[in-house]
Protein backbone atom coordinates (compact mmCIF):
# COMPACT_ATOMS: atom_id res chain seq x y z
CA UNK A 1 0.00 0.00 0.00
CA UNK A 2 1.42 3.22 -1.11
CA UNK A 3 1.85 5.75 2.25
CA UNK A 4 3.26 8.66 0.43
CA UNK A 5 2.41 11.08 -2.28
CA UNK A 6 6.12 10.66 -3.40
CA UNK A 7 5.55 7.42 -4.67
CA UNK A 8 2.54 6.72 -7.55
CA UNK A 9 0.53 3.64 -7.60
CA UNK A 10 -0.81 2.75 -11.49
CA UNK A 11 -3.66 -0.15 -11.63
CA UNK A 12 -2.18 -2.39 -14.60
CA UNK A 13 -5.22 -4.40 -16.39
CA UNK A 14 -3.29 -6.16 -18.88
CA UNK A 15 0.52 -7.10 -20.50
CA UNK A 16 0.29 -7.97 -24.25
CA UNK A 17 3.48 -8.80 -26.41
CA UNK A 18 1.50 -7.58 -29.66
CA UNK A 19 0.48 -3.48 -29.63
CA UNK A 20 -2.42 -3.76 -31.21
CA UNK A 21 -3.84 -6.38 -28.18
CA UNK A 22 -2.91 -3.52 -26.05
CA UNK A 23 -4.44 -0.68 -28.20
CA UNK A 24 -7.81 -2.83 -28.22
CA UNK A 25 -7.73 -3.24 -24.62
CA UNK A 26 -6.99 0.59 -24.09
CA UNK A 27 -10.11 1.70 -26.52
CA UNK A 28 -12.22 -0.45 -24.18
CA UNK A 29 -11.43 1.18 -21.41
CA UNK A 30 -11.81 4.07 -22.22
CA UNK A 31 -14.67 4.25 -24.64
CA UNK A 32 -16.99 1.36 -22.34
CA UNK A 33 -15.86 2.40 -18.89
CA UNK A 34 -14.84 5.90 -19.74
CA UNK A 35 -11.53 5.34 -18.01
CA UNK A 36 -8.38 7.17 -18.89
CA UNK A 37 -6.24 3.91 -20.04
CA UNK A 38 -2.36 4.51 -20.57
CA UNK A 39 0.27 1.98 -22.47
CA UNK A 40 4.22 1.51 -21.80
CA UNK A 41 6.26 -0.44 -22.68
CA UNK A 42 8.81 -2.60 -21.02
CA UNK A 43 10.54 -5.65 -20.61
CA UNK A 44 9.47 -6.17 -24.05
CA UNK A 45 5.65 -6.24 -23.31
CA UNK A 46 2.97 -3.33 -23.60
CA UNK A 47 1.19 -2.63 -20.23
CA UNK A 48 -2.46 -0.98 -20.17
CA UNK A 49 -2.24 0.98 -16.92
CA UNK A 50 -4.74 3.45 -15.12
CA UNK A 51 -3.45 6.12 -13.02
CA UNK A 52 -1.58 7.18 -11.52
CA UNK A 53 -2.87 7.34 -7.77
CA UNK A 54 -1.55 8.84 -4.91
CA UNK A 55 -2.99 5.92 -2.60
CA UNK A 56 -5.05 2.95 -2.80
CA UNK A 57 -7.51 4.90 -1.51
CA UNK A 58 -7.54 7.67 -4.01
CA UNK A 59 -8.29 4.40 -6.79
CA UNK A 60 -11.35 3.01 -5.13
CA UNK A 61 -13.53 4.20 -7.68
CA UNK A 62 -11.81 3.10 -10.29
CA UNK A 63 -11.59 -0.37 -8.37
CA UNK A 64 -15.06 -0.32 -8.18
CA UNK A 65 -15.61 0.07 -11.46
CA UNK A 66 -13.16 -2.62 -12.53
CA UNK A 67 -14.29 -5.34 -10.38
CA UNK A 68 -18.31 -4.69 -10.89
CA UNK A 69 -17.37 -5.78 -14.82
CA UNK A 70 -15.03 -8.37 -13.69
CA UNK A 71 -11.93 -6.81 -15.14
CA UNK A 72 -8.26 -8.61 -13.42
CA UNK A 73 -6.41 -6.03 -11.98
CA UNK A 74 -2.97 -5.22 -10.08
CA UNK A 75 -0.87 -2.41 -8.42
CA UNK A 76 1.95 -1.66 -10.18
CA UNK A 77 4.80 0.94 -9.28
Amino acid sequence: MASSTQTKQWLQTGAFSDLSHAERAQTALQNQLNLDAKITYHHKLYHVRLGPYSTQYTAQSTLKILNHHHIPWMWSG
